[in-house]
């Protein structure tokens, strides 16, 4: 069912009519609802590749329950709301269900909330315009010598979710997120053995990308690697970490701060221990405006709040959704998420995440900035390199917190100046090493997505002290 086929209001009556069959019919003790519903228009433009551009527009809708009865948690979604299908999918959860290992109620929520993070206009930016500057965009970058072909990406996805309750909470938001990312490949190494992929990307829940701006960025990352070289590490060489560098490096590892996994990870115990320099203030905060993905409330309707995780270096909290905190006999952080499950077992974020079942995760990872420009320090600095992200990480150890990995992107800095890219570099070592040898942060931040991962980051350069960790030229 999509979003035009039939009115929300349609929809909240047969959500209305569900819970009256949920108490009379059923009998049962809570029901929580999930109402969500998504429209996307993308474009993919590769010019100098394949000379096709891909038009790709969905509309859908669909739902999903959560039941208890008789101290039993049941799940089931359906994406046909008549009221056969959704009563059909009450049976299905009921049907399903599993003991939960509490016996305190879980969907006692009762309060209102309406969020609005969207522009109607939005949806109405013609196909011609945003492909123009997809276009222009690409030319500009082609038009460097090092530069084989471009491509890009564009989409804009309007998002309706509601949760509501036996209980009579209903969280509603409203959501439109623009994003644009333009990426120059560049296979001009002599001997033909390595393709560089270098770019920009920005984010917006308005039309206000600067396609100027992101393509003056991503020309300077690709210009830095047309003459990439191996780069061999000494004692005196400075590391930064760009945003992105930093967020691919610390992704795969959030984990050991959920509080269902924390006591299985290398987390453990590490409650109100220095985990980190004292540069170090690192939040999640929903509200953060720098985000398109800030929202009031998580996926359980449990309302949210910005969170201290690292305080002056010091670990000060693990994460929980309701049914992890009741477990551990902790209150909720109001961490709830749903991932989308993509074919091959991966998980995707998706505005239409109704099929996934709710389990722990971060919003927006925010590090506190520090009082120097990213420039102003690169003027200082003799010899040096840039680390924009880490690449081949499936060898990392995320149980003891140790990495293993191979500088995708990068550059090397000599005498103030970026001067060229950098390849072969195998970087390992710990995350809690990496963290407690940051000695400088840059006063700009920026917001990064990896790979349009669920959690976002706005966060700044940073550098660490060199050789805390072990590189290899490959």
């Amino acid at each position: 069912m999509t979003l035009e086929e039939s009115s929300l209001d349609e929809h909240y009556s047969t959500i209305d009519w569900l819970m009256d069959i949920a108490r009379q019919k059923y009998s049962i003790d809570e029901l929580e609802v999930y109402l969500v519903g998504e429209s996307r228009f993308l474009i993919k433009e590769e010019p100098l590749s394949s000379l096709k551009t891909h038009l790709i527009n969905n509309d859908s809708l669909g739902l999903a329950l959560r039941t208890v009865k008789d101290q039993k948690l049941g799940f089931a979604t359906t994406d046909l709301l008549s009221q056969e299908k959704v009563e059909k999918a009450l049976v299905t959860a009921l049907e399903h269900s599993r003991p939960l290992p509490f016996s305190k109620p879980l969907f006692t929520d009762s309060h209102q909330i309406t969020i609005n993070h969207k522009d109607k206009n939005l949806m109405m930016v013609q196909e011609e315009e945003l492909l123009d500057q997809l276009k222009q965009a690409s030319d500009e970058l082609c038009a460097l010598q090092s530069i084989n072909y471009s491509k890009g990406r564009i989409s804009v996805s309007y998002a309706h979710k509601s949760i509501l309750n036996l209980e009579g909470m209903k969280c509603e938001e409203e959501k439109t997120l623009f994003h644009a990312r333009i990426m120059g490949v560049n296979t001009a190494n002599s001997t033909g053995e390595m393709s560089i992929e270098n770019g920009d990307e920005q984010y917006s829940n308005n039309y206000d990308i600067d396609f100027s701006q992101l393509t003056s960025n991503a020309i300077d990352w690709i210009s830095s690697t047309k003459n990439s070289r191996k780069k061999e590490i000494s004692e005196k060489t400075a590391i930064f970490l760009t945003s992105e560098g930093l967020a691919s490096l610390l992704e795969p590892f959030l984990v050991s701060l959920y509080g269902d996994y924390s006591d299985k990870m290398f987390m453990d115990d590490l409650l109100n221990s220095s985990i980190a320099s004292s540069l170090v203030n690192l939040s999640d905060d929903p509200q953060c405006n720098s985000s398109p993905f800030k929202s009031s409330f998580d996926n359980e309707g449990s309302l949210r709040d910005k969170l201290k995780v690292i305080d002056q270096g010091t670990l000060n909290s693990y994460i929980y959704d309701k049914i992890t905190a009741f477990t551990h006999e902790k209150a909720t952080t109001a961490h709830s998420k749903r991932f989308h499950l993509e074919l091959g077992g991966s998980t995707k974020p998706s505005l239409l995440d109704y099929k996934a079942y709710p389990r722990i995760g971060f919003s927006n990872i925010v590090l506190a900035p520090g009082e120097q420009s990213f420039q102003e320090r690169l003027y200082e600095v003799t010899d040096g390199i840039i680390i924009q992200h880490i690449g081949n990480t499936h060898s990392n150890n995320i149980a003891e917190g140790r990495f293993n990995g191979t500088v995708f992107r990068g550059s090397e800095v000599i005498d103030g100046e970026i001067v060229n890219g950098i390849r072969g570099l195998n970087w390992a070592g710990s995350v809690v090493n990496l963290l407690k040898n940051i000695v400088w942060l840059s006063s700009e931040r920026k917001f990064y997505n990896h790979q349009e991962s669920s959690t976002g980051f706005y966060l700044p350069f940073i550098e660490i002290k060199p050789k805390i960790n072990t590189f290899d030229s490959l």
